[in-house]
């Protein structure tokens, strides 16, 4: 048998089955790419998010060491205070004295 063509139709039917073979195979490894941007582009953002949360912590934390200082009610050696504050590591028994007014 022949087809319109004058080619054998077995051999048209062969080649109908590589063809769509080949559709396939392309089809996959674009999904399997646009899955793999996918997941880059989801763990990239995970990536910043967590940067910012701990940039934001770091921020924060800094925030809490520097206003410790200043919301005291009791009485401070501000002296004392200047010359250690360049560490923010201060000792509160050598900066704060008891309020004796009160």
């Amino acid at each position: 048998m022949e087809s319109v063509t004058g080619a054998p139709i077995h051999l048209i039917v062969h080649q109908r089955t590589i063809n769509q073979r080949i559709h396939q195979s392309s089809v996959i490894l674009q999904k399997k790419k646009k899955k793999k941007k996918k997941k880059e582009k989801k763990k990239k953002k995970k990536k910043k998010e967590k940067k910012k949360k701990k940039k934001k912590k770091k921020k924060e934390k800094k925030k809490k060491k520097i206003s410790m200082t200043f919301t005291s009610h009791r009485l401070v050696d501000w002296e004392l205070f200047f010359r250690k504050s360049d560490t923010w590591r201060i000792n509160k028994q050598d900066v704060f004295h008891a309020d004796t007014t009160s």
